[in-house]
Protein backbone atom coordinates (compact mmCIF):
# COMPACT_ATOMS: atom_id res chain seq x y z
CA UNK A 1 0.00 0.00 0.00
CA UNK A 2 1.47 3.68 0.54
CA UNK A 3 2.48 5.93 3.33
CA UNK A 4 3.85 9.07 3.19
CA UNK A 5 4.25 10.10 7.53
CA UNK A 6 8.12 11.05 6.89
CA UNK A 7 8.16 12.99 3.34
CA UNK A 8 8.97 9.96 1.33
CA UNK A 9 6.24 7.80 -0.74
CA UNK A 10 5.97 4.03 -1.17
CA UNK A 11 3.55 1.69 -2.56
CA UNK A 12 4.88 -1.49 -0.57
CA UNK A 13 1.79 -2.99 1.66
CA UNK A 14 4.81 -3.17 4.60
CA UNK A 15 4.84 0.26 4.67
CA UNK A 16 1.22 0.50 5.73
CA UNK A 17 -0.23 -2.88 6.26
CA UNK A 18 2.80 -4.48 7.69
CA UNK A 19 0.86 -7.08 9.45
CA UNK A 20 1.29 -10.42 11.13
CA UNK A 21 -1.25 -13.03 11.85
CA UNK A 22 0.63 -14.16 15.04
CA UNK A 23 -1.47 -14.89 17.98
CA UNK A 24 -1.96 -12.18 20.73
CA UNK A 25 -0.76 -14.50 23.58
CA UNK A 26 -3.52 -14.07 25.95
CA UNK A 27 -6.91 -15.91 27.16
CA UNK A 28 -10.22 -14.22 26.02
CA UNK A 29 -12.55 -13.79 29.08
CA UNK A 30 -16.39 -14.36 29.19
CA UNK A 31 -17.63 -11.34 27.20
CA UNK A 32 -19.06 -8.84 28.89
CA UNK A 33 -21.34 -6.13 27.58
CA UNK A 34 -20.09 -3.85 25.03
CA UNK A 35 -21.25 -0.26 26.96
CA UNK A 36 -19.37 -2.00 30.04
CA UNK A 37 -16.41 -2.41 27.85
CA UNK A 38 -16.57 1.27 27.11
CA UNK A 39 -17.09 3.01 30.29
CA UNK A 40 -13.88 1.72 31.85
CA UNK A 41 -11.73 4.89 33.33
CA UNK A 42 -9.62 6.66 30.72
CA UNK A 43 -6.01 6.63 32.19
CA UNK A 44 -2.92 7.80 30.57
CA UNK A 45 -0.96 5.93 28.28
CA UNK A 46 1.79 5.69 30.65
CA UNK A 47 -0.20 2.94 32.84
CA UNK A 48 0.01 0.70 29.77
CA UNK A 49 3.39 0.52 28.61
CA UNK A 50 7.11 1.26 29.46
CA UNK A 51 9.53 2.46 27.13
CA UNK A 52 13.23 2.31 26.84
CA UNK A 53 15.14 5.32 25.16
CA UNK A 54 15.07 8.80 25.82
CA UNK A 55 13.26 9.22 22.44
CA UNK A 56 11.10 7.00 22.84
CA UNK A 57 10.34 7.61 26.59
CA UNK A 58 9.35 11.56 25.63
CA UNK A 59 7.02 10.29 23.05
CA UNK A 60 5.51 7.47 25.48
CA UNK A 61 5.21 10.26 28.04
CA UNK A 62 3.52 12.98 25.91
CA UNK A 63 0.36 10.70 25.05
CA UNK A 64 -2.88 10.59 26.87
CA UNK A 65 -5.55 8.55 26.41
CA UNK A 66 -8.81 11.43 24.26
CA UNK A 67 -11.05 9.27 23.84
CA UNK A 68 -12.39 5.60 23.32
CA UNK A 69 -14.71 3.84 21.08
CA UNK A 70 -16.22 0.73 22.24
CA UNK A 71 -13.70 0.52 25.03
CA UNK A 72 -10.28 0.48 22.39
CA UNK A 73 -8.16 3.84 23.49
CA UNK A 74 -7.80 6.59 21.36
CA UNK A 75 -4.17 8.30 22.36
CA UNK A 76 -2.72 11.55 21.66
CA UNK A 77 -0.18 14.22 22.01
CA UNK A 78 -0.21 18.29 22.38
CA UNK A 79 0.33 18.28 18.77
CA UNK A 80 -2.42 15.95 17.49
CA UNK A 81 -5.06 18.17 15.64
CA UNK A 82 -9.08 18.24 17.18
CA UNK A 83 -9.88 17.44 13.55
CA UNK A 84 -7.59 14.55 13.20
CA UNK A 85 -8.90 13.04 16.65
CA UNK A 86 -12.60 13.72 15.76
CA UNK A 87 -12.36 12.15 12.31
CA UNK A 88 -10.50 9.06 13.58
CA UNK A 89 -12.89 8.24 16.20
CA UNK A 90 -15.70 8.57 14.03
CA UNK A 91 -14.62 5.96 11.54
CA UNK A 92 -13.95 4.03 13.64
CA UNK A 93 -17.19 4.02 15.23
CA UNK A 94 -18.77 3.65 11.84
CA UNK A 95 -16.31 0.80 10.75
CA UNK A 96 -17.27 -1.15 14.27
CA UNK A 97 -21.15 0.10 14.37
CA UNK A 98 -22.22 -0.03 10.85
CA UNK A 99 -25.81 -1.06 11.93
CA UNK A 100 -25.49 2.32 13.26
CA UNK A 101 -27.42 0.91 16.45
CA UNK A 102 -25.31 2.76 18.90
CA UNK A 103 -23.00 -0.80 19.68
CA UNK A 104 -20.29 -2.72 18.56
CA UNK A 105 -22.00 -5.20 15.32
CA UNK A 106 -19.31 -7.57 17.09
CA UNK A 107 -18.82 -7.82 20.38
CA UNK A 108 -17.07 -10.55 20.55
CA UNK A 109 -14.10 -8.95 18.21
CA UNK A 110 -14.43 -5.42 20.34
CA UNK A 111 -13.69 -7.39 23.30
CA UNK A 112 -10.77 -9.15 21.98
CA UNK A 113 -9.37 -5.95 21.06
CA UNK A 114 -9.61 -4.53 24.15
CA UNK A 115 -8.22 -7.48 26.05
CA UNK A 116 -5.48 -7.76 24.00
CA UNK A 117 -4.34 -3.58 23.83
CA UNK A 118 -5.27 -2.69 20.31
CA UNK A 119 -5.16 0.95 20.29
CA UNK A 120 -4.95 4.11 18.03
CA UNK A 121 -2.54 6.71 18.07
CA UNK A 122 -2.89 9.55 16.79
CA UNK A 123 0.80 11.96 16.58
CA UNK A 124 1.00 15.12 15.81
CA UNK A 125 3.36 14.46 13.13
CA UNK A 126 5.58 12.11 11.44
CA UNK A 127 8.49 12.14 13.74
CA UNK A 128 6.04 11.19 16.76
CA UNK A 129 5.28 7.83 15.03
CA UNK A 130 8.88 7.01 14.63
CA UNK A 131 9.92 7.47 17.83
CA UNK A 132 6.93 4.69 18.96
CA UNK A 133 8.71 1.57 20.80
CA UNK A 134 7.48 -1.29 18.36
CA UNK A 135 7.86 -3.68 21.36
CA UNK A 136 5.35 -1.55 23.24
CA UNK A 137 3.01 -0.43 19.65
CA UNK A 138 3.01 -3.53 17.62
CA UNK A 139 1.85 -3.03 14.12
CA UNK A 140 -0.33 -5.25 13.84
CA UNK A 141 -2.44 -3.97 17.24
CA UNK A 142 -2.01 -0.20 16.66
CA UNK A 143 -3.27 1.99 14.02
CA UNK A 144 -0.77 4.95 13.60
CA UNK A 145 -2.01 8.00 12.15
CA UNK A 146 -0.21 11.69 11.72
CA UNK A 147 -2.05 14.66 12.48
CA UNK A 148 0.08 16.07 9.78
CA UNK A 149 2.22 14.84 6.67
CA UNK A 150 0.67 13.77 2.77
CA UNK A 151 -1.60 11.11 3.96
CA UNK A 152 -4.29 12.86 4.66
CA UNK A 153 -6.83 9.53 4.64
CA UNK A 154 -5.19 6.89 7.32
CA UNK A 155 -7.75 7.99 10.07
CA UNK A 156 -9.70 5.67 7.37
CA UNK A 157 -7.01 3.58 6.38
CA UNK A 158 -5.46 2.72 9.76
CA UNK A 159 -8.18 2.53 11.13
CA UNK A 160 -9.88 -0.23 8.86
CA UNK A 161 -6.36 -1.79 9.15
CA UNK A 162 -6.70 -1.99 12.93
CA UNK A 163 -9.98 -3.42 12.80
CA UNK A 164 -9.28 -6.52 9.87
CA UNK A 165 -5.93 -7.23 11.69
CA UNK A 166 -8.48 -8.16 15.00
CA UNK A 167 -10.55 -10.12 13.33
CA UNK A 168 -7.66 -12.24 11.80
CA UNK A 169 -6.12 -12.72 14.76
CA UNK A 170 -8.67 -13.49 16.69
CA UNK A 171 -9.46 -16.31 14.02
CA UNK A 172 -5.71 -17.46 14.52
CA UNK A 173 -6.06 -17.90 17.83
CA UNK A 174 -9.91 -19.69 17.69
CA UNK A 175 -7.86 -21.80 14.97
CA UNK A 176 -5.61 -22.83 18.18
CA UNK A 177 -8.03 -24.67 19.54
CA UNK A 178 -9.21 -28.35 18.45
CA UNK A 179 -12.77 -28.07 18.37
CA UNK A 180 -12.89 -24.67 16.47
CA UNK A 181 -12.43 -26.18 12.54
CA UNK A 182 -14.82 -23.32 11.42
CA UNK A 183 -12.17 -20.63 12.24
CA UNK A 184 -9.95 -23.04 11.11
CA UNK A 185 -11.42 -23.34 7.68
CA UNK A 186 -11.79 -19.26 7.08
CA UNK A 187 -8.15 -19.08 7.44
CA UNK A 188 -7.52 -21.86 5.02
CA UNK A 189 -10.41 -20.11 2.53
CA UNK A 190 -8.36 -16.74 3.17
CA UNK A 191 -5.00 -17.90 1.97
CA UNK A 192 -7.08 -19.74 -1.10
CA UNK A 193 -9.08 -16.00 -1.67
CA UNK A 194 -5.91 -14.06 -1.39
CA UNK A 195 -3.83 -16.69 -4.17
CA UNK A 196 -6.70 -15.59 -6.36
CA UNK A 197 -6.33 -11.74 -6.57
CA UNK A 198 -2.37 -12.49 -6.93
CA UNK A 199 -3.42 -14.71 -10.03
CA UNK A 200 -5.36 -11.65 -11.08
CA UNK A 201 -2.27 -9.50 -11.00
CA UNK A 202 -3.22 -7.47 -7.58
CA UNK A 203 -0.38 -6.99 -4.84
CA UNK A 204 1.89 -4.57 -3.58
CA UNK A 205 5.45 -3.27 -4.29
CA UNK A 206 7.67 -5.82 -2.38
CA UNK A 207 5.03 -8.15 -1.46
CA UNK A 208 5.93 -11.03 0.07
CA UNK A 209 2.18 -12.48 0.00
CA UNK A 210 2.00 -12.84 3.68
CA UNK A 211 0.35 -9.15 4.25
CA UNK A 212 -3.50 -10.45 4.54
CA UNK A 213 -5.05 -7.64 6.20
CA UNK A 214 -3.38 -5.43 3.61
CA UNK A 215 -5.43 -7.25 0.65
CA UNK A 216 -8.48 -7.46 2.73
CA UNK A 217 -8.26 -3.87 3.17
CA UNK A 218 -7.74 -2.91 -0.35
CA UNK A 219 -10.54 -5.38 -1.08
CA UNK A 220 -12.92 -3.63 0.94
CA UNK A 221 -12.23 -0.06 -0.18
CA UNK A 222 -12.72 -1.35 -3.52
CA UNK A 223 -15.75 -2.70 -2.94
CA UNK A 224 -17.08 0.50 -1.05
CA UNK A 225 -16.17 2.32 -4.54
CA UNK A 226 -13.59 4.38 -2.58
CA UNK A 227 -10.37 3.32 -3.71
CA UNK A 228 -10.07 5.23 -6.77
CA UNK A 229 -10.89 8.38 -4.76
CA UNK A 230 -8.09 7.91 -2.08
CA UNK A 231 -5.36 6.64 -4.69
CA UNK A 232 -5.97 9.98 -6.76
CA UNK A 233 -5.89 12.24 -3.65
CA UNK A 234 -2.82 10.72 -2.65
CA UNK A 235 -1.15 11.12 -5.84
CA UNK A 236 -2.31 15.33 -5.62
CA UNK A 237 -0.52 15.98 -2.58
CA UNK A 238 2.51 13.83 -4.29
CA UNK A 239 2.57 16.62 -6.84
CA UNK A 240 1.95 19.19 -4.17
CA UNK A 241 4.63 18.31 -2.11
CA UNK A 242 7.37 18.05 -4.94
CA UNK A 243 7.42 21.72 -5.68
CA UNK A 244 9.07 21.90 -2.12
CA UNK A 245 11.65 19.38 -2.07
CA UNK A 246 14.93 19.51 -2.64
CA UNK A 247 16.36 18.25 -6.28
CA UNK A 248 19.05 16.39 -4.62
CA UNK A 249 16.01 14.49 -2.52
CA UNK A 250 13.37 14.12 -5.67
CA UNK A 251 14.72 10.54 -6.16
CA UNK A 252 12.44 9.50 -2.36
CA UNK A 253 9.25 10.37 -4.47
CA UNK A 254 7.29 8.01 -7.01
CA UNK A 255 5.03 10.40 -9.13
CA UNK A 256 2.92 7.44 -10.20
CA UNK A 257 1.23 4.57 -9.09
CA UNK A 258 3.16 1.49 -9.96
CA UNK A 259 1.42 -1.17 -11.97
CA UNK A 260 -0.21 -3.42 -9.35
CA UNK A 261 -1.46 -0.56 -7.67
CA UNK A 262 -3.12 0.81 -11.08
CA UNK A 263 -4.41 -2.81 -11.16
CA UNK A 264 -6.56 -2.00 -7.46
CA UNK A 265 -7.43 1.36 -8.88
CA UNK A 266 -8.94 0.52 -12.28
CA UNK A 267 -11.77 -1.59 -10.16
CA UNK A 268 -15.32 -0.53 -10.19
CA UNK A 269 -16.95 -2.34 -6.83
CA UNK A 270 -18.99 -4.19 -9.63
CA UNK A 271 -15.99 -5.77 -11.80
CA UNK A 272 -13.80 -6.27 -8.54
CA UNK A 273 -16.69 -8.96 -7.36
CA UNK A 274 -17.19 -10.35 -10.56
CA UNK A 275 -13.22 -10.97 -11.18
CA UNK A 276 -12.25 -11.67 -7.46
CA UNK A 277 -15.34 -13.89 -6.09
CA UNK A 278 -13.31 -15.20 -3.69
CA UNK A 279 -12.20 -12.36 -1.01
CA UNK A 280 -15.66 -10.96 -1.73
CA UNK A 281 -17.33 -14.39 -0.45
CA UNK A 282 -14.64 -14.14 2.40
CA UNK A 283 -15.44 -10.78 3.68
CA UNK A 284 -18.88 -11.45 3.06
CA UNK A 285 -19.03 -14.43 5.30
CA UNK A 286 -16.61 -12.27 7.89
CA UNK A 287 -18.57 -9.32 8.10
CA UNK A 288 -16.01 -7.41 7.06
CA UNK A 289 -16.67 -4.12 5.13
CA UNK A 290 -15.36 -0.26 4.57
CA UNK A 291 -18.20 1.89 5.65
CA UNK A 292 -18.98 4.89 3.27
CA UNK A 293 -16.83 8.24 4.73
CA UNK A 294 -17.18 11.86 3.61
CA UNK A 295 -13.44 11.49 2.26
CA UNK A 296 -13.17 14.69 0.16
CA UNK A 297 -14.39 16.83 3.07
CA UNK A 298 -10.75 16.71 4.03
CA UNK A 299 -8.86 18.83 1.83
CA UNK A 300 -6.12 18.44 -0.43
CA UNK A 301 -3.66 20.43 0.83
CA UNK A 302 -0.77 20.94 2.45
CA UNK A 303 -0.36 22.13 6.22
CA UNK A 304 2.59 24.47 6.89
CA UNK A 305 4.28 21.94 8.96
CA UNK A 306 4.33 19.48 6.43
CA UNK A 307 6.05 22.08 3.57
CA UNK A 308 9.00 22.96 5.98
CA UNK A 309 9.86 19.21 6.37
CA UNK A 310 9.55 18.93 2.72
CA UNK A 311 11.75 21.29 2.32
CA UNK A 312 15.06 19.79 4.90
Amino acid sequence: MFMIYRPTLSFSAAAIFSMSISIVQADIPAIEAVSEVADRKLTTFQEYFQSPSKAEDEMKQSLKMKDTVFGIPVFGNERTKPETLHRTVDTLTKILDQSGAGQADKPELVRFMSDNNFKVVIAGNGLDLDNLNPNDFPKETTAEISSSGLNIDDYFLESLRLVTEAHIIQLKKNAQRAQDQTSKDELESLKTAIAQLQANGLGFEDDDGDDCAAYLVMAQVALSGQLPTILERLLSMVDKAVQFVPADEMGVFETDLPEPIKKWKSFSPESFQAENPLVCEWLARNALSAPIVDIESVEVALDEETIEDLGK
